[in-house]
């Protein structure tokens, strides 16, 4: 029953915290990923190597919305999400160094598919 009014309470700040926006910029292994551009869900990031400094490539993503949840007590703040490596083919694209036109149309073409998306919706 504590945990039962441990949540109640916790339903209370959920409503109050707003969804919290994917990064601009971050790093992840060896990698620093910098938002180029962005449009509702779809993103261009600028992927370099983070000791070197040089251009590794590009990556188009389709953000996704992760709702609120509680764990173990803990509340974990509704958040738009990166896409897991395993997503990429569906949800993210990598295209190299020099690849930039091909992941700039692939980014107007997410554009493109989301805005008739909402159209319909």
């Amino acid at each position: 029953m504590k945990t039962l009014t441990k949540i109640t309470k916790m339903k209370h700040i959920i409503k109050l915290n707003p969804i919290e926006p994917a990064a601009e910029s971050f790093t992840k292994g060896s990698f620093r990923y910098d938002k180029i551009k962005r449009d509702g869900m779809v993103a261009m990031y600028s992927v370099t190597h983070r000791l070197s400094g040089n251009l590794k490539g590009y990556e188009v993503v389709v953000l996704t919305s992760v709702p609120d949840k509680i764990i173990e007590g803990t509340l974990i703040q509704s958040h738009e999400q990166y896409p897991a490596p395993s997503q990429f083919g569906r949800t993210g694209w990598y295209y190299m160094k020099g690849g930039e036109g091909m992941a700039e149309a692939k980014y107007d073409l997410l554009r493109v598919h989301a805005s008739k998306r909402e159209a319909i919706a």
